[in-house]
């Protein structure tokens, strides 16, 4: 038995593709990788050695959208991140606002990721069954302790435990 290849799949030689279209192909195809309809566009300019001026178009207005996206999020980050709250292992009381609280069910039973925001805008981060402030817009005067500090999604964050109202 033997296998048939078609000749047409194979397509042109790679030098067919205009000066400089390879390299923007190879970049816009790291940079759009969440893109289903970018990657598979890709791979056809790739695989057949074309790229209409269309095609360029559509993948130039992805680009520059991707970088606007970034670029707006950078900012919205880059304003509301104000460091780390505390020291390791240290004891505050501080006035924080609920931000988030979000339910979760686990091996132990059911627990709460709440993420709470002290006013100069340092996020505080608490997991666990008992939550001080347990709805969003809640705000209270609360004593911790800094379990560890690390970042989650390029945003600095401060875990909490030992949570009392003080």
């Amino acid at each position: 038995m033997s296998i048939y290849f078609p000749t047409h799949f194979a397509g042109p030689s790679r030098s067919s593709l205009p000066v400089g279209a390879r390299e923007f192909l190879v970049q816009a195809q790291a940079k759009l990788s969440w893109s289903d309809f970018a990657q598979d566009m890709i791979a056809k300019c790739l695989r057949f050695s074309k790229l209409s001026e269309r095609q360029r178009e559509v993948l130039e207005s992805m680009l520059e959208k991707q970088a606007a996206r970034q670029a707006a999020w950078n900012a919205k980050n880059a304003e509301s991140c104000k460091g780390h709250y505390g020291e390791v292992g240290g004891r505050y009381v501080e006035n924080v606002t609920c931000v988030s609280v979000r339910w979760m069910y686990g091996s132990y039973g059911e627990y709460a990721i709440c993420v709470y925001e002290t006013p100069e805008g340092q996020q505080l981060t608490y997991m666990g069954g008992s939550p001080a402030l347990d709805e969003e817009g809640q705000s209270a005067t609360l004593s911790f302790q800094v379990k560890e500090r690390s970042e989650f999604r390029g945003k600095a964050q401060t875990k909490i435990s030992h949570v009392r109202e003080a």
